[in-house]
């Protein structure tokens, strides 16, 4: 048994009780290669370890790898309910639970590439302090929020998500429920992993859990991450290892930064009342957020190759969002990019929490990256149409993300964005309304907008020559006129000179 459930009214009860107690895992017969569990998922393969609770299958569905995790016992019901209902960007991604041929509980969860922070070395601490605490932080508030408590944090049950810009948290083998005074009460140790768990008083014979346990562990993991070896490993038995412990406390290594020592003295503080949590974390990273680099708060973008990508500005978020758009996917639901908009572009910051919870994240991406750095290119989903009529050739072409834009709304989006008279914006949302094919509309649009010439004081201009010996000898009052014209603006803008639109505005 790896723990129990927190109750007062029942220290005997199991965490995981089982409905036919005369079974264990000795009796049960292993799955075969070709089994179909739950809706379509057929295992490939039995893994190579097993827990005290349970045994783990590789399953495998319209080409995508899964993990089953097979109960020998029955869990709770709360229990089930909450692996079912779990959704949060920091906990694994749970695809399906039931009970398979009506006797065993199983869960089949995603399966993660990048594996676990127990496998992956040493990771840079600013990638400690950016990604793997906020993550864990939200994670282990969402678990507590939902009355349970994980009670087995440990590198090996912290997942990367396949951008590496997320932690996600997994292996609720040994959570329990919380009573209703936030404790898990039992009357013998869990199965929580020795070398991750600060050693805990036994009094009257019980021992007693609150969230503060799982936050000790937390600081546990991020000392071993941060210094390389752990605080409580190294010890002949858990009887020295305590002892040690309540002689000495944890010596936090005087080397780290002075932000990383507050962290890990308030995470491995002996008091539990005194002990950090979700609440002090967070405050910790709203200071790590703003950290300033070459003078300016910055973000970490992503984890790409391995090394982070931090950016300080508008300019430099979109060129990492053209560059490398699937990682923007998620950086959108951040906590801290929020922060980082509203430090920025808090004109934008209405808009961006929108986006937030829009469904289509490549639409999100693209209206984000038009509302802080519009610019002439087209850029969507890797693609970058150096014009209108470039990418409207794409859309005549039938190129799926060309039409896509243009089906959703995006291309008028990105008309607006950049400048375009709101005339000729009607003009564009009138062809598409009565021209049901995007191909034949794309060719109208390039004749009547893209082609069209422009009407200056009642002269045609053709080119950009024109334009200038039409501005020969105005009064700097007219010039001022011409360059807040908005006709001009998405005249030049359709003619590829946005950077000499700028330059315009500026001098005048």
């Amino acid at each position: 048994m790896e723990g129990h459930v927190g109750t007062k009214e029942d220290l005997q009860m199991d965490l995981s009780v089982t409905l036919e107690p005369e079974k264990n895992w000795m009796v049960w017969e292993s799955l075969t290669a070709g089994t179909i569990i739950g809706d379509g998922f057929t295992v490939v393969g039995k893994a190579d370890y097993r827990g005290n609770q349970s045994e783990f299958y590789y399953l495998k569905k319209n080409g995508r790898d899964y993990v089953l995790k097979l109960y020998y016992q029955m869990p709770h019901k709360e229990y089930m309910d909450f692996i079912k209902n779990a959704g949060h960007d920091n906990i694994v991604e749970f695809m399906e639970n039931g009970i398979y041929e009506g006797e065993r509980y199983y869960e089949i969860m995603r399966n993660y590439e990048n594996g676990d922070l127990g496998k992956t070395g040493t990771p840079e601490a600013d990638y400690i302090k950016k990604v793997v605490v906020p993550s864990v932080n939200n994670g282990l508030h969402y678990i507590h929020e939902n009355g349970f408590l994980h009670l087995d944090i440990k590198p090996e049950n912290l997942f990367i998500s396949g951008e590496k810009d997320r932690i996600l948290i997994g292996d609720f083998g040994s959570a329990a429920l919380m009573d209703g005074n936030g404790y898990v009460i039992v009357d013998h140790k869990t199965g929580r992993t020795p070398e991750y768990s600060l050693p805990v008083k036994s009094v009257y014979g019980t021992i007693r859990y609150a969230a503060s346990d799982d936050y000790a562990s937390f600081g546990l993991v991020l000392f071993r991450l941060f210094t390389g070896y752990s605080a409580l490993g190294g010890y002949t038995s858990l009887e020295e290892q305590a002892k040690e412990y309540f002689r000495n406390g944890i010596q936090i290594p005087e080397h780290l930064e002075e932000n990383i020592k507050k962290l890990l003295k308030g995470l491995l503080e002996e008091n539990e009342d005194d002990r950090w949590g979700y609440r002090e974390v967070k405050n910790w990273c709203e200071t790590i957020r703003t950290v300033k680099k070459n003078g300016r708060a910055s973000f970490v973008f992503g984890n790409i190759e391995g090394k982070p990508v931090i950016v300080t500005d508008e300019e430099e978020l979109a060129g990492a969002i053209r560059k490398y758009w699937k990682y923007a996917k998620n950086m959108i639901k951040r906590v801290e990019f929020k922060d980082f908009i509203r430090i920025h572009r808090p004109d934008c910051l209405s808009e961006v929490e929108k986006l937030r919870y829009e469904e289509n994240t490549d639409i999100a991406i693209f209206k984000l990256l038009y509302s802080i750095k519009p610019s002439r290119e087209i850029y969507f989903r890797g693609h970058c149409y150096a014009s209108v009529s470039e990418y409207l050739d794409k859309v005549s072409e039938q190129e799926k993300d060309a039409v896509f834009l243009i089906k959703k709304g995006l291309f008028i989006y990105y008309l607006r964005k950049t400048g375009v008279d709101e005339n000729q914006v009607n003009i564009v949302k009138q062809i598409l309304n009565e021209t049901p094919d995007v191909s034949s509309a794309a060719g109208i649009i390039t004749q009547k907008i893209c082609n069209a010439p422009l009407e200056l004081d009642g002269k045609r201009i053709e080119t950009v020559e024109v334009l200038i010996d039409h501005m020969t000898n105005m009064e700097v009052s007219d010039l001022i006129k011409i360059a807040e014209n908005s006709e001009v603006t998405a005249w030049l803008y359709k003619m590829g000179l946005d950077k000499k639109v700028l330059r315009l505005g500026e001098r005048l």
